[in-house]
């Protein structure tokens, strides 16, 4: 078996989907799709607990080695399983920094990533789906968790329309992902959005954490979400009881929480979601 000297584990390939096999320890493991290549960190757990799928947002291409799983390390006291992709759609270019799990113009990324945690799911049979991410990894985790009814989103700062991003990295993103094309197109406008694809009530279940000194995503991205769900954009409760807007000034502007601060929401996140399903 090969073995990474980075995360020190042992690395697993898988020809295709089909042939994902996810016996053994915990591992770094890539699959291929077509000429594309998801890496992914699977740890195993008994059967009848959490599910944990997480994604990354932006990083430093100069900084960050790839494959990048973010919070692998503080994943280690998470209860369940875990699973974190790592987003190959920011391979396609050294300076691209976030590829939001789309994929690009001839490769949409989003319903394989589906099939892969569909084969997960089947895999670790958990009894609850957690699907995390903040900014770019939030849009991955809202657009994904509303293929698996009953599942909970905890999102912190997330995207939810991309063109609604900073217009240059935006600009960058199409420049690599979608060359010649305009974002508008019906075939690729769908894509770019988790928003439009909300219906009311909801069959999953969305813990949103925004810092409200984040004045750019408060503007672009949580009032828009706030109106399409029924809550006020300072935070609260939808009215089927499924969707929890948080606002938590943790820091100034845009940024992670720290790391006591997501683990107390995510924490508060699983609550809510016991709560309100059970209830």
């Amino acid at each position: 078996m090969a073995w990474d000297d980075f995360y020190h584990l042992p690395m697993v390939s898988h020809p295709s989907m089909e042939a994902l096999n996810l016996d053994g320890p915990e591992s770094i493991h890539v699959v291929s799709v077509g000429s594309w290549q998801i890496p992914f960190y699977f740890r195993p757990a008994p059967p009848g607990g959490f599910l944990n799928v997480g994604f990354q947002g932006g990083i430093e291409r100069d900084r960050i080695r790839l494959p990048y799983f973010k919070r692998l390390r503080s994943s280690k006291g998470w209860a369940g399983a875990v699973l974190i992709i790592s987003d190959p759609t920011i391979t396609l270019s050294d300076d691209l920094r976030l590829g939001w799990y789309v994929g690009n113009d001839d490769f949409d990324l989003m319903p394989h990533l589906e099939a892969l945690i569909t084969r997960v799911q089947a895999f670790a049979q958990p009894r609850h789906l957690m699907f995390l991410g903040s900014s770019g990894g939030g849009f991955a985790a809202l657009k994904l968790s509303q293929k698996f009814p009953g599942s909970l989103a905890f999102v912190s700062n997330p995207s939810t329309e991309i063109p609604r991003f900073t217009p240059w990295r935006f600009k960058h993103f199409m420049e690599v992902c979608f060359p010649g094309r305009s974002a508008e197109e019906p075939e690729i406008a769908p894509r770019l959005t988790c928003l439009a694809d909300y219906q009311m009530p909801a069959e999953h279940y969305i813990y949103y954490l925004n810092n409200p000194t984040d004045v750019w995503h408060m503007d672009h991205f949580v009032k828009p979400f706030a109106h399409k769900v029924g809550i006020p954009s300072q935070g609260g409760v939808s009215p089927d009881g499924r969707v929890r807007l948080v606002l938590d000034a943790y820091r100034e502007g845009h940024g992670e929480p720290p790391p006591p601060v997501y683990e107390a929401h995510r924490q508060e996140a699983i609550q809510f979601y016991l709560n309100t399903k059970h209830a």
